[in-house]
């Protein structure tokens, strides 16, 4: 490995090596304790309790809620950021149109 977030230009990924990509960019996010990012859609569904809380509060979200949903952002963005960073040129522009990190 290259440093804490960044793998060898040897080792990002490119069109022959996925599973071995796969295993070290999930040991990188699972130690940032964001892998899930990259395995679901978390800020949809941190989207949708702002929607009900709005709901139930007349229009406006709860603050815990809409600070849960800044929080899931920014931990979104890092693993993007991560994976985006770990992959060659050719596999960027798969990438960039995924929905979830």
């Amino acid at each position: 490995m290259f440093s804490e977030n960044q793998l060898s230009q040897s080792d990002r990924l490119n069109k022959n090596n996925f599973d071995e990509w796969q295993f070290l960019i999930g040991n990188i996010l699972k130690s940032k304790k964001i892998f899930t990012y990259a395995k679901e859609d978390v800020i949809g569904s941190v989207r949708a309790k702002v929607e009900n809380s709005k709901k139930k509060n007349g229009g406006v979200a709860e603050k815990i809620v809409l600070m849960e949903l800044e929080d899931a952002e920014a931990q979104d963005a890092l693993a993007a950021s991560i994976i985006s960073t770990n992959v060659s040129r050719e596999c960027l522009e798969h990438i960039k149109t995924l929905d979830t990190a």
